[in-house]
């Protein structure tokens, strides 16, 4: 089934973005706002990241802090910040600035998550415009594909290297969590 008027909100977690902007699709909106909810209420709905370990970063400090009193968390917290970077530098390896549509795909991006964050669902219309532009380049994307047989390959493959690394990185961060003690399901 195809929804002509189905708009993305963007986000930066893929499974509460889904969540966010199927509940905005259809007017869901948070009772204490009044606008579309955002994902750090989703996750919390959830039961937060990790069920009762959260992470906070504070734009005046250049380390993590955690919120529940287990010091042995810190470490741990540490590796998910790491991830946060591995995972954004997998974000911007898929679309290499080199080629001028995947730069643009990247700055509407960005320029569309700006939006979202600043001013949640009072920026839909705001984020319309950008919303076809991407939509449009996703077109033009599927009728000349910029990148020839090697080049794709090379992308696959950093793409891939990336992927291995964040698999590491993720089985570590899991290792170090369950080796504090900490209790999920």
């Amino acid at each position: 089934m195809i929804l002509d008027a189905y708009k993305t909100l963007g986000g930066v977690h893929p499974e509460t973005a889904a969540v966010n902007n199927i509940l905005a699709f259809h007017g869901v909106t948070a009772p204490h706002t009044g606008k579309p909810f955002t994902e750090a209420l989703l996750l919390g709905i959830g039961g937060g990241l990790g069920s009762m370990f959260i992470l906070w970063e504070f734009e005046k400090h250049d380390y993590p802090s955690i919120v529940l009193g287990r010091n042995e968390l810190n470490e741990t917290a540490a590796l998910y910040l790491e991830l946060h970077d591995l995972w954004r530098g997998l974000a911007q390896a898929a679309l290499p600035e080199r080629v001028d549509i995947f730069r643009e795909t990247r700055e509407l991006l960005d320029r569309r998550e700006a939006i979202r964050q600043e001013l949640g669902g009072e920026g839909l219309e705001d984020i319309r415009p950008l919303n076809d532009r991407l939509h449009a380049l996703k077109g033009e994307l599927n009728d000349a594909f910029p990148l020839n047989g090697s080049e794709t390959a090379a992308l696959f493959a950093e793409i891939r290297d990336r992927l291995e690394g964040i698999y590491r990185a993720e089985i570590g961060a899991l290792a170090s969590l369950r080796s504090s003690g900490f209790e999920y399901n």
